[in-house]
């Protein structure tokens, strides 16, 4: 079974709905226990059941190919995604909701600008997340929001989902990369090259699950 949980402030939830409105045969579920539980255990017993093999859980795992969980508590017994979404930046979080967001593949945190200088690096070292994504705005929310959306899809197995990448541009941002890597210089040349815009090479990275190196802030 594949998982997406995402976490974060409460505008996680608007995160959840987008992530599962665009991936088909998703379903949606909330699972949100008090702080106070999260230093009893990670999740309840019930829940825990539902995503371990043989367990009893709601028919709506045996109609669904994939599931957004809405939820602050990881799933054990299950390989999940985890999404961070915050309106703060990192040392303005709670210690449950900073271990919420630990190791997640993309974090997201909508900012003002004058208060984003060093976030990228504090997120990367406080919370071990894999890339983050700073913005302001309803278009950066959006462009945010749709980055997510493309590596939920390339965890998914969905990177065929190309959407307006072409497939020349697919292709040649996979011979680019080394060892699934590639350097945030490269990236931007390779988009000169093509004549595409970033955007369309940071989406192709995404989808095609390519990690980003030596990174310039903002660019893909």
């Amino acid at each position: 079974m594949k998982a997406i949980r995402v976490s974060g402030t409460p505008g996680r939830s608007t995160l959840a709905e987008f992530l599962h409105e665009r991936i088909e045969g998703s379903a949606l579920i909330t699972v949100e226990p008090q702080e106070e539980a999260f230093a009893a255990g990670p999740i309840g017993d019930e829940e825990r059941n539902w995503v371990e093999p043989g367990g009893e859980r709601p028919p709506v795992f045996d109609q669904s190919s994939a599931f957004i969980f809405d939820s602050n508590v990881d799933l054990r017994g299950t390989r999940e995604m985890v999404v961070f979404v915050s309106d703060v930046p990192p040392g303005e979080l709670t210690p449950f909701l900073r271990a919420a967001g630990w190791d997640a593949e993309v974090a997201l945190f909508e900012v003002p600008r004058e208060r984003a200088e060093h976030l990228e690096r504090d997120v990367k070292d406080t919370m071990r997340a894999r890339k983050v994504l700073i913005y302001e705005g309803t278009e950066g929310r959006e462009r945010a929001f749709g980055k997510a959306l493309d590596m939920a899809l390339a965890y998914m197995g969905g990177a065929a989902v190309e959407g307006e990448v072409p497939p020349e541009v697919m292709e040649e941002v996979k011979a680019a990369a080394v060892d699934n890597r590639i350097t945030c210089e490269r990236a931007h040349a390779l988009a000169g090259e093509l004549g595409v815009e970033k955007a369309v090479i940071g989406r192709a990275l995404d989808l095609l699950d390519i990690k980003i190196t030596e990174c310039q802030l903002g660019c893909f």
